[in-house]
């Protein structure tokens, strides 16, 4: 405790010294980032309140949907599927196949000569994101239920399972979580609770529990959808240093920039690729979504393959491919302005300025 207590103080002491030198970020300390752990403070203690009837109607779901994707995939194998190696031990002598073995899964997958991508050090590997770019290229059902299973054991095991005593969800929030300023949160001790950053939301099975976490009576719960915040901060940065800013003024006059870039990757009228459109099972403004967020990220045809499938769309490596290389052509400021501004900046000071002033210093280590 004593040694708590001095370098802590010791802490202040430099603190202090890089306010002096930096009065702007002293501002911004006192002002922001201290209420605001403040704040994070009484959330982790509050927690949220959940509606245990709902979270046993889903855990019930979940296990109807679990058998019944075993039962489809015994279908396509000719074997008894299970989950894990408890199960499969009271099969004793009955062909089976744990999908829960990265092994077993592996040996079934070939059997359907299916071939096991590899990761970047040449290991097999039937990892999620793997996985769900096979089944873009592929379009094979058992990858489908073999994907449909792990999620819902992620949702049941991480989720569903979490200890809530008093039926509130806890988290631990950690205010300096990582260098760059981001937030981070994590299940507080002894198993109990989740990271309340990390619920899924996107998922049909996703937005089941959330249905899960209710207000409290006499209050409500607000959803914040930052729209488009990460397209403001890159045409921001194109307009800054191309002088091109007509990426920030469509923003401005609020267009629909994900409307736009859809109708002109598949030549189709803009009313085809609207939110109305998106509703009624047209999904090219999805596309047009998807392909912005993931080309801000220069992400290559197999990961945004991946992507796709993860939430349900079978769209191969080839097409995600051609789909990437038609939004640089209409928008080559991404590639040209904003990521040659992001290596420049990493190449030559090795590090990156956020807009609030804050550095993230790469160190040799």
């Amino acid at each position: 405790n004593c040694k708590d207590t001095l370098v802590t103080r010791e802490i202040y002491d430099v603190q202090e010294q890089e306010f002096n030198d930096n009065p702007a970020l002293r501002k911004f300390y006192y002002e922001h980032e201290l209420p605001l752990a403040r704040a994070m403070s009484v959330m982790e203690t509050r927690g949220l309140l959940c509606d245990e009837v709902k979270m046993q109607e889903l855990r019930s779901y979940i296990k109807t949907e679990q058998s019944q994707a075993c039962e489809r995939s015994e279908k396509l194998v000719g074997k008894t599927i299970v989950i894990n190696a408890a199960q499969q031990k009271l099969l004793g002598a009955t062909p089976s196949v744990n999908i829960g073995s990265p092994a077993q899964l592996m040996e079934c997958l070939k059997q359907r000569s299916i071939k096991i991508p590899k990761t970047r050090f040449g290991k097999e590997t039937t990892s999620e994101e793997k996985l769900n770019e096979l089944y873009a290229n592929t379009g094979d059902e058992f990858l489908k239920e073999i994907l449909r299973i792990r999620e819902l054991n992620k949702i049941e095991g991480t989720y569903v399972d979490a200890v809530r005593p008093g039926n509130v969800l806890y988290s631990t929030y950690v205010v300096g979580g990582t260098v760059t300023g981001r937030r981070s949160a994590k299940a507080i001790c002894l198993g109990y609770g989740l990271n309340h950053q990390n619920i899924p939301k996107h998922s049909p099975l996703g937005k089941k529990f959330r249905s899960c976490i209710v207000a409290r009576p006499g209050e409500i719960l607000i959803n914040c959808d930052q729209v488009s915040a990460e397209d403001w901060i890159v045409q921001g940065i194109i307009a800054d240093v191309s002088g091109d800013d007509s990426g920030v003024q469509e923003l401005i006059s609020g267009v629909d920039r994900h409307q736009k870039l859809a109708a002109r990757i598949f030549g189709l009228p803009l009313d085809e690729c609207s939110k109305e459109a998106e509703k009624a099972g047209k999904i090219y403004r999805y596309v047009g979504k998807r392909t912005r967020h993931a080309s801000h990220y220069d992400m290559q045809g197999a990961k945004l393959s991946a992507v796709f499938a993860k939430e349900g769309f079978s769209i191969p490596k080839t097409n995600c491919v051609m789909i990437l290389e038609t939004f640089h052509r209409i928008e080559p400021n991404v590639k040209g302005v904003f990521h040659a501004y992001i290596k420049k900046e990493i190449t030559d000071k090795r590090r990156l300025t956020n807009l609030f002033g804050r550095t993230n210093e790469h160190q040799n280590t």
